[in-house]
C-alpha cells in the first residue's frame, strides 16, 4: 500500500473488512482471497481517494463474528455503529472502543477467534515556510 496524491492504493488479499469514515461510514468490500490461500489468485489494485480527517479501519472478522452467551454474533451493523461513534478519536482510542464493545457484547464468553484492528488517520499535508517539498 502507498499514498499518492491523496489516493490510497492497496492490493487486497487479506481477510479483512474496510471502512472509510469522514462524517459517514462507508464499507468498502474488496475482492480477494486470504493471503496464502491460493498461489494462482491474481489480486487487483484498488484505489480510494482520501481527504484530511478521513479514518481508515481495517479489521479481521473476529469482532463482527464475536458471539455472546446466546450464540448471537456481534455483527457488522454493530461494528459500523461503534466505528461511527469513535471515528473522530485517535487510532488507539478507536481500537479500545471497538474492543470494549466486543467485550460487553460477549458477556464474559471467551473470545474464540483473533480480533485485529488497524486504524489510520489521514492528516493534512503541512507546509513549512521557506522550505520546498
Amino acid at each position: 500500500m502507498r499514498e499518492l496524491s491523496g489516493a490510497w492504493k492497496y492490493h487486497p488479499g487479506d481477510h479483512a473488512d474496510w471502512a472509510l469514515a469522514t462524517q459517514e461510514v462507508e464499507e468498502i468490500l474488496l475482492p480477494g482471497v486470504p493471503l496464502g490461500f491460493s498461489t494462482n489468485f491474481q489480486y487487483q489494485l484498488c484505489e480510494f481517494d482520501l481527504l484530511p480527517g478521513d479514518t481508515i479501519l481495517i479489521l479481521s472478522d473476529g469482532l463482527p463474528e464475536r458471539l455472546n452467551n446466546e450464540d448471537e454474533a456481534f455483527g457488522y451493523p454493530r461494528t459500523e455503529a461503534l466505528f461511527k461513534k469513535s471515528g473522530d478519536r485517535a487510532p488507539k482510542e478507536i481500537c479500545a472502543h471497538l474492543a470494549l464493545g466486543g467485550e460487553g457484547w460477549a458477556q464474559g464468553r471467551l473470545q474464540e477467534d483473533d480480533i485485529t484492528f488497524v486504524v489510520m488517520k489521514v492528516k493534512a499535508q503541512e507546509r513549512v515556510i521557506g522550505q520546498e517539498r
